[in-house]
């Protein structure tokens, strides 16, 4: 029999992987994710989850059905429930006061509610997956608390009024006996914070390799014994010494500004690549340089055409949120100059192209290489190439775009005021460069590196052009083809 039912409420890439290497490294707990999306839990029973992540299926046949399950049935899986994940969207509030900068907790609040009505252990675990404000572990506390103390009074109520009368000494020793029976039913309620750190196209083996993890909880006997409790499914597998323990506060923040932090080194190296193509320098060289000081390091020292994806910039808005809550404006101007930057980049990148081309793309068609915000996933969410992509369609360009894994769906819906003729989505590089006048690099993906420049000169309109947004196209190669090519962070004319 296991030794926890562990539950997971989200089947989304956070709640799905995370418990499938739960399940792969703990064979003797059980666990369960559930989500109200019949079609995601079906896709998931069938070996076929809703987003691409590489090795998730080879895993996902290890433990699906023997410890591992996927249901929408809330109330039977969570009436036993040991252990409670919330893995569920935290979106950017899209309307209210905080619209466009606060975190919208609906999906929170869903499952608290769930939690309230169908939890019925006497100690209930909840654990923080997603990303969330800081403070919400407090919320969600004070949330059930409250309803666990309202429910009690009603059950004691319903006891009451089926009592006989009885004499003053016999109801006082019932007054006792009741005072227990309250005791027995008051649920231990405790909130910790276990942020994940993994990354779209590497999260199974962020999973199961994490650099560190996080376990924030009250300093209370009970918050204690949670945290252990936790502790024991990544010990199966993970170094203790680098599970780290602090309180529920110093956790959410951390999860916060690790992200902060990276997008910030994006922007940083991005401001340094417009000042190389301004003066000759080559941004690649001055990144090397700088990386080999093992103060800086090199990870995430990579120029480019910007940052994208689902969390770095909610995470930046929810942290100037939590800024100018406190008013610590001047410390949220600096991190608005982290998305601010990020966003020239990406305005910067698009003009260079219009202006590079005689400032006249109508009815010009022009190649898009990579849709997806990062390689190796198929999540558009974010994407830096959705804003290249819409300034493009607005002077009046063509688009023929290619990902090997972005869902035409969604690259149509990500994409917005154009007319039908001016999108083209294609199954292949050498389909999208026919009679193109520029290839647009946005995506890293490996086979853009690998492609056949000769073979796409031949097919394209000339003077060809190519602009790498992510600077992975042989620079020289492409020149000595006939391309003109501008690469980010390098010389405009060289």
């Amino acid at each position: 029999m296991a030794t926890h039912k562990v539950v997971c409420l989200g089947a989304g890439i956070v709640g799905g992987c995370t418990q499938v290497v739960f399940a792969s490294k703990c064979k003797n707990h059980d666990f369960y994710v559930v989500d109200i999306d019949e079609e995601r839990i079906k896709g998931w029973n069938n070996f076929k989850p809703n987003y691409y992540e590489p090795g998730l299926n080879k895993l996902l046949k290890t433990c699906l059905n023997k410890n591992l399950f996927f249901t929408t049935d809330f109330e039977n899986t969570l009436k036993d429930a040991t252990l409670i994940f919330l893995s569920v969207g935290t979106p950017t509030k899209q309307r209210g006061e905080m619209k466009g900068i606060g975190t919208n907790l609906s999906y929170i609040e869903s499952c608290c509610r769930m939690i309230a009505k169908y939890a019925k252990n006497e100690k209930v675990i909840v654990i923080e997956k997603s990303t969330v404000p800081v403070g919400t572990a407090q919320k969600i506390t004070t949330f059930l608390q409250e309803y666990n103390k309202k429910e009690t009074e009603k059950e004691n109520e319903k006891e009451k009024e089926n009592e006989n009368e009885k004499e003053k000494e016999t109801e006082k020793e019932n007054e006792k006996e009741t005072k227990k029976k309250n005791k027995k039913k008051q649920k231990q309620i405790v909130v910790l914070s276990n942020p994940e750190f993994l990354a779209e196209g590497t999260a199974i083996k962020n999973l199961q390799h994490p650099d560190r993890v996080l376990i924030g909880g009250p300093n209370t006997e009970f918050g204690k014994y949670a945290q252990q409790q936790l502790k024991q499914l990544y010990k199966g597998w993970f170094p203790e010494e680098k599970i780290f323990f602090s309180n529920t506060w110093s956790t959410e923040l951390s999860k916060l500004t690790s992200n902060a932090m990276l997008a910030q080194r994006v922007s940083s190296i991005n401001s340094i690549s417009q000042i190389c193509e301004e003066i000759g320098a080559e941004v690649t060289q001055v990144s090397k340089n700088m990386g080999s000081d093992p103060r800086i390091g090199s990870r995430f020292l990579n120029a480019s055409v910007g940052f994208g994806g689902s969390c770095f910039e909610k995470d930046i808005l929810n942290l100037i949120y939590l800024c100018e809550h406190f008013h610590l404006y001047v410390v949220a101007k600096y991190w608005k100059g982290v998305l601010e930057l990020n966003s020239h980049q990406k305005l910067r990148f698009a003009r260079n192209i219009a202006d590079t081309m005689f400032q006249n793309l109508d009815n010009k068609k022009i190649t898009i290489l990579g849709f997806t915000f990062k390689k190796n996933t198929d999540d558009v969410r974010g994407s830096a190439a959705i804003d290249v992509c819409n300034y493009l369609l607005g002077e009046g360009a063509i688009l023929s775009i290619y990902d090997p894994k972005a869902k035409p769906k969604h690259i149509k819906f990500s994409l917005k005021g154009y007319n039908e003729n001016q999108l083209i989505i294609c199954d292949s590089v050498s389909s999208a460069v026919i009679d193109s006048h520029a290839l647009v690099v946005l995506t890293e993906w490996d086979e853009f590196a690998q492609i056949d420049l000769s073979q796409c000169y031949q097919k394209m309109i000339h003077p060809s052009y190519i602009f790498d947004g992510r600077n992975i196209i042989n620079r020289k190669s492409a020149q000595e083809i006939g391309f003109n090519i501008y690469s980010v962070g390098f010389p405009k004319n060289k």
